[in-house]
């Protein structure tokens, strides 16, 4: 019977590569990626059954889809790969039990399930604070290209006031993220909307009192 469900666990391990292999993960949602993971936690069940039990060494094996789904998954999906690594631990001992799966592996059962729920979850904070940065550092990099792009309009536009404010009042809106953006110049006792772009588009040429 050992050897059976040994050999069980081995003809599963391909089925499992070959889906994890051929289905287009990027095309599902995220939460279908748990299914990896959960079948790995049934292929260790398997494992420790064909070789002892508690005492087949098989049971650290059950951090590896932690760390994974840590690494490429939400905080929610951490939570839920370490139920299934508790119940990969505690259903042997509550339905089988007896030398395989003793009642004084309950300790180890609690144990396993903090160390996967820290392992996962700082995995995942790591991850978080990675994505964060290189968020950050693109947005920087979007900026500075926006900074690039409006001194070479200012540059090369022809020496002409009217083209140069337009040119910047065009390039103000993606460096500052706004709607709209107004050049004024003083003209009299007015100040008049000399360039302007986005939704301040139709009031090119309002003249509005200076004081």
């Amino acid at each position: 019977a050992t050897t059976e469900i040994y050999t069980l666990s081995l003809h599963d391990a391909l089925p499992i590569s070959l889906v994890a292999w051929m289905v287009p993960w990027q095309r599902l949602p995220v939460t279908c990626m748990l299914v990896l993971p959960v079948a790995c936690d049934g292929l260790i069940a398997l494992l420790r059954q064909a070789q002892g039990g508690s005492i087949s060494g098989y049971s650290p094996l059950a951090m590896l889809p932690v760390v994974w789904v840590g690494l490429t998954q939400r905080r929610r999906a951490v939570v839920t790969i370490s139920t299934c690594t508790a119940l990969l631990l505690a259903l042997p001992i509550f339905l089988i039990g007896g030398g395989m799966y003793p009642s004084n592996g309950w300790r180890g059962v609690v144990l396993w399930t903090i160390v996967s729920l820290v392992l996962g979850g700082a995995a995942n904070r790591v991850i978080a604070s990675q994505r964060a940065q290189a968020l950050l550092a693109r947005e920087r990099a979007r900026e500075l290209d926006y900074l690039v792009e409006a001194q070479t309009a200012i540059a090369t536009s022809r020496l002409d006031l009217n083209a140069l404010m337009s040119a910047v009042a065009g390039r103000a809106l993606p460096l500052t993220g706004g709607d709209g953006a107004v050049i004024e110049v003083p003209d009299g006792e007015d100040m008049v909307y000399a360039a302007v772009s986005g939704i301040a588009d139709p009031f090119q040429g309002v003249r509005m009192p200076a004081h």
